[in-house]
């Protein structure tokens, strides 16, 4: 079974998101505990900051992870508004 592993920014982004829209958290980490199971079908950015990495769609916000298959673990880099998750 993989592990779900949040980078400070992520930690930053549930608590942000969680103060402005209080029910998207608990929508947010349910579907994050399915990643393991539906990983395989997200799909692979391009660009240079987030080159490698995979996206997932979670209603309005983006979660940005890295799957590490070695460690069995997925680490969610990010979560963010659509609009402006790709801005950097």
């Amino acid at each position: 079974m993989f592990q779900i592993l949040y980078t400070e920014e992520a930690k930053a982004k549930l608590e942000e998101i969680a103060n402005t829209d209080p029910k998207s958290p608990r929508i947010i980490f349910d579907h994050l505990n399915k990643l393991p199971q539906i990983y395989r079908t997200d799909p692979f950015l391009k660009g240079s900051y987030f080159q490698g990495l995979r996206r997932n769609r979670i209603g309005r916000y983006r979660a940005i992870y890295r799957v590490l298959e070695k460690e069995r673990a997925i680490r969610i880099i990010t979560l963010e508004h659509w609009k402006s998750v790709y801005d950097r």
